[in-house]
């Protein structure tokens, strides 16, 4: 026995599980034998390749053996009175029997041409099916990030300015949102007159907005900012529904599209044309949009009320000017004690009785 490894003997193969190699005490030479298992394996490789050949040659048989009931045209020729032997071929004629043999090589390039249009044709179905099975779970996989991401953007609504544009909270920051695809009547614009139907469009908007959480959704087809540097967006309500459409459906805005259509466009505008012919909010209010406030009369404020200045009396007789009521002229001067008092004092006091300067003389009677 070698001390480098076994004894020399046969051992399975190292590279090969199907045969033995003979291992001479030091190395593997090339003598090799098959095993139980690989003659097995060999028996049936044998075995399936003669019945795949069997039945691929009953399948070229049966594809170009001529229809038994159909006899070859030159036979009736050739059998007909009076006929010249050479004047048709006959079934014994070489040449005629090689253009028709199913084993002529033409034949064979046929065939060979239309396994592979057919594989070809095959495997151009099998891909365009495996690419739209791909589309597929592709924009599934989106709508759940799409389903995800509005969940996750819930936006507290901050302040309603008027139906079509409101405040929110988004992600720390203040948004003012410009809703798309809707027009409500102006009643904040400090260059168009308030319009008929704004003040009811603002308070729906109050009613079904203030306190609540909405989902912003925006639309590529109108970018992300109007030309006044607001987000536009469509308003989802959880639980209420779009808000857009319900303004429309109310009759309390209007379906607006502002220079290319938008992905809510056709709802909106059939949700507009069933809210116009029932006459809904403005559309019977006001009989349109667009229509401004009927102008009224200012109300003007009642002049403040002021007394009438006291007429001046004519002097009576008898009566001192400036002394209300009539004492005697001066002279004699008087004193409080020879009138009867409280007297108004608007003269220059020839009496001398208002003595503190204050307009009323004799005070205390």
């Amino acid at each position: 026995m070698s001390l480098d490894g076994p004894p020399p003997g046969w051992y399975p193969d190292p590279w090969d599980d199907r045969q033995q190699r003979w291992w001479d005490g030091r190395a593997w030479t090339p003598g090799i034998k098959p095993t139980r298992q690989g003659r097995a394996r060999r028996v049936a490789a044998w075995i399936g390749g003669g019945l795949a050949g069997f039945f691929v040659l009953m399948v070229i048989i049966g594809l170009v053996a001529p229809d038994p009931g159909t006899q070859p045209a030159g036979t009736a020729a050739s059998t007909s009175p009076g006929a010249s032997p050479t004047a048709t071929p006959t079934a014994a004629d070489p040449t005629t029997e090689s253009s028709a043999s199913p084993t002529s090589p033409d034949a064979a390039a046929k065939r060979k041409r239309e396994r592979a249009a057919e594989q070809a044709r095959r495997a151009a179905a099998a891909k365009t099916a495996a690419k739209k099975k791909a589309e597929q779970k592709e924009k599934a996989r989106k709508a759940r990030q799409r389903r995800k991401r509005q969940q996750q953007a819930l936006s507290p609504v901050l302040r309603v300015v008027d139906g079509d544009t409101v405040h929110v909270a988004y992600h720390g920051t203040e948004l003012t949102v410009r809703i798309i695809g809707i027009d409500t009547p102006e009643t904040v614009s400090p260059s168009v007159a308030d319009e008929c139907g704004g003040q009811a469009a603002t308070a729906m908007a109050h009613q079904l907005l203030d306190g609540r959480t909405v989902h912003l959704v925006r639309d590529a087809s109108q970018g992300r900012l109007d030309k006044y540097g607001r987000t536009l967006a469509y308003l989802d309500i959880p639980g209420v529904g779009d808000y857009g459409k319900i303004m429309i459906s109310k009759g309390l805005a209007s379906e607006y599209t502002y220079a290319a259509a938008y992905h809510r466009q056709a709802r909106y505008q059939a949700a507009e044309a069933t809210a116009r012919a029932a006459g809904r909010g403005t559309w019977g209010n006001c009989g349109g949009f667009d229509k401004p406030v009927a102008s009224r009369p200012k109300a003007t404020k009642p002049a403040p009320f002021a007394p009438a200045a006291p007429q001046p009396k004519a002097p009576q007789k008898n009566c001192a000017p400036g002394y209300s009521p009539c004492i005697p002229p001066y002279p004699p001067d008087l004193d409080c004690a020879d009138v009867n008092g409280p007297i108004t004092v608007t003269g220059s006091d020839p009496h001398g009785l208002d003595r503190d300067g204050d307009g009323v003389a004799c005070e205390s009677g």
